[in-house]
């Protein structure tokens, strides 16, 4: 998540020749469950379908409606390795977040980020393997979902993706002094990183 102490101010170049509009929420400290059931998704939800819905009555039968969401990233998982000691438990909440996304009929497709690497990770074996093991579930999780040689998004589909940056360097200039939260030029690296990602899954085929 993006803590509210950084400023991060990023212009990501990329030769997309698309608009789009992004939505974003950081929920500094939270875990996976409480971003689950108070993290303001359903509410999100809720108000994509209602839109949808005035949409689909206002327009021709003949116009088929834009989906309301073209694709949900999901980044959770860092805050609960300082409480949790369980990888199953971590895993099934990062899924039902995205089983959530799913469950209105608005969204086919989201990304399962996997659980960055920090300065405590570094120090700790035990949440350093923790991160490891969720991210391993969501990654076979993941490659369950969908019909991933399909151009479709009938069926919902998960993706997961590994974080952007693979390790920690405290000399690195990509990471924040707490050795958990980005640098803006780490956010930049990530937000360039996952551009094209991005980009392969809504426009692919075209």
């Amino acid at each position: 998540s993006v803590d509210a102490d950084v400023d991060v101010d990023i212009d990501i170049d990329i030769d997309i020749d698309k608009t789009v509009q992004v939505r974003w929420k950081g929920y500094p400290g939270w875990t996976a469950p409480a971003l689950l059931s108070n993290g303001g998704l359903s509410d999100f939800l809720a108000k994509a379908k209602a839109a949808q819905q005035q949409q689909e009555n206002n327009g021709s039968q003949e116009q088929q409606p834009q989906p309301a969401i073209d694709l949900v990233v999901v980044l959770a998982g860092t805050n609960d390795l300082a409480y949790a000691t369980d990888g199953r438990e971590i895993f099934e909440s990062i899924k039902a977040i995205h089983e959530l996304a799913f469950s209105q009929g608005l969204v086919h497709q989201t990304i399962a980020l996997g659980i960055p690497p920090s300065g405590w990770q570094a120090k700790s074996e035990s949440a350093r393997s923790l991160a490891s093991e969720v991210n391993a579930k969501l990654e076979s999780w993941a490659a369950t979902t969908g019909d991933a040689t399909s151009t479709s998004t009938s069926m919902s589909t998960a993706v997961f993706v590994p974080f952007p940056i693979q390790e920690y360097n405290r000399q690195s200039d990509l990471w924040s002094p707490d050795g958990l939260h980005f640098s803006p030029k780490g956010y930049q690296t990530i937000g360039e990183s996952l551009a094209p990602i991005v980009a392969d899954i809504l426009w692919k085929g075209e």
